[in-house]
């Protein structure tokens, strides 16, 4: 089922092609260069309380989650709820 949603949001998406089900990214990063940011990061929270940052980066987890350790954090966003 993972490699469905990947394949859909690398490619379907873009193709216009219709998705069904869940409506938002299951099993998002959450390390980045070895840390494990999950206690206090939420990719689905973080994206749907700052709307610039989803515009940016769209589905791309990784780049979400390396905003919010390289910017994020220093900028006060929150990160969950």
């Amino acid at each position: 089922m993972k490699s469905y949603y990947m394949h859909y949001i690398a490619s379907g998406k873009k193709e216009g092609r219709a998705g069904t089900g869940c409506k938002t990214l299951q099993g998002a990063v959450t390390v980045y260069n070895g840390v494990d940011y999950s206690a206090v990061f939420d990719y689905n929270y973080y994206i749907s309380n700052n709307g610039d940052i989803k515009a940016a980066f769209w589905d791309d987890d990784v780049a979400v989650l390396a905003h919010f350790v390289n910017y994020g954090m220093s900028e006060g966003r929150r990160k969950n709820c």
